[in-house]
């Protein structure tokens, strides 16, 4: 969470990667388009660097800073749009390299108090650097792990299914814990979002939480049904724990901190 240059909230949700020959800028901004945020990372280092403009830019702004950027790179190929996204799930690495995991394509649940939540349709994997090889330049050649470890990743992770997200809303607390909260948690405190140990690496090195969307892994359901003349919405959450295996089939039920129970 940021925010402007007045003090109000801003909530980012879109967002648009851009490349140059030595850095990574990820432009965020609220739903409006009125507040933009610049985050920069290292295509140079294996380890992560990244660092966060403090400013809060107008569009105007945000535009002229872009165009600075490229008129400062046109020698070495200029600033380049690699791709608009929804949110970032989490920056890691496997062996080598830090990778970016975003969200390109979401699509809409239903709402929790008035907020909206959603769902992902698409995802896409952007490599940082590696020591041995610039995946995105397609020089040099990656090591024979790197290249399993990112395959299991993209063929065995179904992102697009039963995992769920909302900017404005926690959904890893209870409605009742969101309601009488003296002031906003952090979602990442919780055993719920699935994506805290991907994202752990850029919030650390920030030490701020806003760029990341907390990850729900989980079932939702939301329908609409009249009774008595008026409309009566009835929602359906539940939450996996990463950090905990379903139990056996003999063993059914669960307890509330998210375990399993005989």
């Amino acid at each position: 969470m940021f925010s402007d240059g007045s003090g109000q909230r801003v909530v980012l949700e879109k967002f648009e990667l851009y490349s140059t020959k030595a850095h990574y800028y990820l432009v965020g901004h609220d739903k409006a388009a009125t507040a933009f945020r610049l985050l920069k990372l290292s295509r140079l280092e294996a380890e992560l660097e990244a660092s966060e403009d403090p400013c809060t830019y107008t569009k105007a702004e945000c535009t002229a800073l872009l165009r600075r950027i490229r008129d400062g790179n046109t020698r070495i190929g200029g600033l380049q749009s690699v791709c608009k996204a929804a949110g970032l799930i989490g920056c890691f690495r496997f062996l080598e390299g830090f990778y970016l995991l975003l969200v390109t394509q979401r699509r809409y649940h239903g709402t929790v108090c008035g907020q909206k939540v959603y769902g992902i349709d698409k995802t896409l994997l952007v490599p940082l650097v590696q020591p041995s090889v610039d995946i995105v330049q397609g020089q040099g050649r990656e090591t024979a792990a790197e290249k399993r470890y990112r395959k299991l990743l993209l063929s065995g992770l179904e992102l697009n299914k039963d995992f769920y997200f909302s900017y404005t809303y926690n959904l890893a607390r209870t409605l009742q814990a969101n309601l009488t909260a003296d002031a906003p948690a952090d979602p990442f405190d919780s055993m719920f979002v699935w994506n805290e140990y991907l994202g752990r690496p850029l919030r650390q090195a920030l030490q701020s939480s806003s760029w990341v969307i907390p990850l729900i892994h989980g079932f939702w359901q939301q329908r609409s049904l009249a009774l008595f003349g008026r409309t009566l919405t009835v929602t359906l959450i539940a939450r996996a724990a990463p950090n905990t295996l379903p139990a056996p089939l003999p063993q059914e039920g669960g307890q509330i901190q998210g375990s399993g129970g005989e």
